[in-house]
């Protein structure tokens, strides 16, 4: 059957499928086309499962079409794990793939099967109006009931998740440093809990500021995303998690593999509910692709990065 994409999504994670470890997904060759996580509809088919007109949720080659059969895949028609998608009624693609995605599963279910936030605690979640920060600010404050400290890297973006996502206080992360500004917010309650979506210095500042007994868990790493392994950032407070007797954590989203489908309907029930709202940055045509994933290291971005295919 051939696949023409509909939409795909720009994560950051996909960056070390250009390295020589492979990253997540595995290495990209010379020659193979890129492939990110997207929308496709079946324009033609012989497929009994996958007939003329349903579509697909799958790794999708930055291509125009992609062909699929019983033998091996070509080296533009590769794609993991590919199933049926059925968009829900009222929202549009953009919308749905923010919403109800990978993103917000990932926040979701991590908070709720990992790191259980208490409430009237405060929370500290970096990379705030990201994909994954978004959701994981709104899931704090209006479920698990806790006070939510947030960071981006604009005054543009500032607003937004103070505005829009309910924040109990935030900061730019370029005008001030994450120790300083989170001594100044959580005030004499400090902070309890951090969802780390950056890494890096972050990471070591908020190592020297969090709690006695606090929490950190690892979402991403995205200021590490593009340095190799010799020139990372070290972390230099390590001696904070013996002392402070701290937790961290990370996970994958697969680890939650067989709750994927319990966190979606859970998910489209807060939306419904309005304790969940995202917003899309959405470039359009298969030309936008490179710009926009560049984008996702740039700071272009408030919320999911997506490409429209034309």
């Amino acid at each position: 059957f051939v696949v023409k994409p509909l939409l795909w999504c720009m994560d950051p994670y996909l960056r070390g499928s250009f390295d020589a470890c492979g990253g997540i997904r595995g290495r990209f060759e010379v020659g193979q086309a890129i492939a990110s996580r997207g929308v496709g509809e079946v324009v033609a088919s012989k497929s009994l499962q996958f007939p003329r007109g349903s579509h697909v949720l799958a790794m999708l080659p930055w291509a125009s079409c992609s062909v699929h059969g019983p033998g091996p895949p070509d080296a533009c028609s590769k794609m993991a794990n590919l199933k049926s998608f059925a968009r829900v009624p009222g929202l549009d693609l953009p919308k749905h793939m923010s919403a109800l995605g990978s993103s917000s599963l990932s926040a979701h279910l991590a908070l709720k099967h990992v790191m259980h936030p208490t409430a009237g605690q405060t929370a500290y979640v970096s990379g705030a109006a990201g994909s994954v920060g978004q959701v994981a600010c709104q899931l704090l404050k209006h479920v698990y009931g806790a006070r939510v400290l947030g960071s981006a890297g604009s005054q543009e973006k500032v607003d937004f998740i103070l505005s829009q996502l309910g924040v109990d206080g935030a900061f730019n992360y370029n005008a001030e440093a994450p120790r300083d500004a989170l001594r100044r917010l959580g005030g004499k309650d400090g902070v309890d809990f951090y969802f780390d979506n950056v890494g890096g210095e972050t990471l070591d500042q908020v190592l020297e500021v969090i709690n006695k007994h606090g929490r950190i868990l690892c979402c991403g790493g995205i200021s590490q995303y593009d340095k190799s392994t010799e020139g990372g950032y070290g972390i230099r407070n390590w001696m904070q998690m013996i002392e402070k007797s701290l937790r961290m954590q990370g996970f994958m989203l697969t680890d939650f593999a067989d709750k994927m489908q319990e966190g979606t309907d859970e998910l489209l029930e807060m939306f419904k509910q309005g304790k969940l709202q995202t917003r899309e940055t959405v470039f359009k045509g298969m030309e936008a692709l490179p710009k926009a994933f560049i984008g996702l290291f740039s700071g272009a971005n408030i919320g999911k990065m997506l490409v429209m295919a034309d």
